[in-house]
């Protein structure tokens, strides 16, 4: 008898097990980034200007769908997530080990996509460890500073 209430609550157990199951929950890391712009180019006003900024480079085609256009004030703040970088997992709904995400790594550049009216220009960022600034828990702030010069970059012949 003794066995045989074993064996009904080991598959009792089991049958929990297969409902509440065991789930993996994965993020990435979130990063704000904030431009200023001191003066346009000197044919477009701030609001024309296009770009885009990436961790990573992006395919041609889809920078039209992710451009935006700086702001009139001349501040661009924005946000860019990571992949997939950390996880936990959970089992009967109790997770196993922290579940806050770490702080963002240090990154070393970032990929700035401007606009100059015909085409697309790739302009890499170089960013130093002063002008990242970490947040809390799973996000960091990039200044990026003035990016007038990167502007004047693309509008040179």
């Amino acid at each position: 008898m003794k066995t045989l209430s074993s064996i009904v609550i080991l598959h009792i157990m089991t049958l929990l097990a297969v409902l509440s199951g065991c789930a993996n929950v994965d993020g990435g890391y979130m990063y704000t980034y904030r431009a200023r712009l001191s003066s346009a180019t000197k044919d477009k006003r701030p609001e024309e200007i296009r770009l885009v900024v990436s961790l990573s480079p992006v395919a041609v085609e889809r920078l039209d769908a992710m451009s935006v256009n700086f702001p009139r004030t001349g501040e661009l703040e924005g946000k860019l997530a990571s992949g997939i970088t950390w996880g936990y997992t959970a089992i009967f709904g109790i997770p196993l080990g922290d579940t806050r995400p770490p702080i963002p790594p240090l990154i070393d550049s970032l990929y700035l996509y401007i606009d100059n009216g015909n085409s697309w220009k790739e302009i890499v960022v170089t960013l130093a460890a002063e002008s990242q600034r970490s947040c809390g828990s799973g996000w960091r702030t990039l200044e990026l500073g003035n990016i007038s010069e990167h502007l004047e970059k693309v509008s040179a012949p």
